[in-house]
């Protein structure tokens, strides 16, 4: 594997990890803001609605703006940049519920980011061999899924939901600039 094909797929998987770890980060904070902050788990889950939705809907307008402007790079990190301001938003969420609402919203808008312009940087540096490098790409998506509600649960318990979420947050704000 050529040095520009290794960088790209470490770049982008770790952001497929990152994107898609944030995706059940908010399904598992309902649990937390119902039984701490007492807030309306109808209201929580239609707040989950909404960033879902929004994902799939800004998604493709994303990726059409990334292909016209020749912006992956800048863009991908931005996608980051809004999850780790979104969990940070989650974090102060607790005492101010109303930042939960403006959370998702950010969530929903970043997690449009990763899936139309990792794919696209990883179809144009791998060409017509590039099976492969998403098939790894999409493990580490995988991954972020199943390994991020883990972190989260261990940060809140361990430093509090304050404290868990700001530490995350600033790992994804690390993670923009990688």
């Amino acid at each position: 594997m050529k040095s520009n094909e290794l960088r790209a797929l470490a770049i982008t998987s770790l952001a497929h990890f990152m994107n898609d770890g944030t995706f059940l980060v908010f399904p598992l904070l309902i649990v937390y803001y119902s039984t701490q902050a007492h807030v309306s788990i109808v209201f929580l889950g239609t707040l989950s609605i909404i960033y879902t939705l929004l994902s799939g809907l800004l998604s493709p307008v994303i990726g059409d703006f990334a292909d016209k402007h020749n912006l992956d790079t800048p863009l991908l990190s931005l996608g980051i940049l809004l999850e780790g301001i979104a969990l940070m938003l989650f974090a102060f969420g607790f005492s101010f519920p109303s930042l939960i609402v403006l959370g998702t919203v950010i969530l929903g808008i970043g997690q449009a980011f990763y899936h139309p312009i990792g794919g696209a940087i990883l179809s144009r540096i791998f060409g017509k061999s590039s099976g492969r490098a998403l098939g790894l790409n999409g493990a580490f998506g995988s991954i972020g899924r199943a390994v991020m509600p883990t972190i989260v649960t261990f940060m809140i318990v361990a430093i509090g939901e304050l404290l868990g979420l700001v530490s995350l947050s600033l790992v994804f704000v690390v993670a923009t600039f990688i």
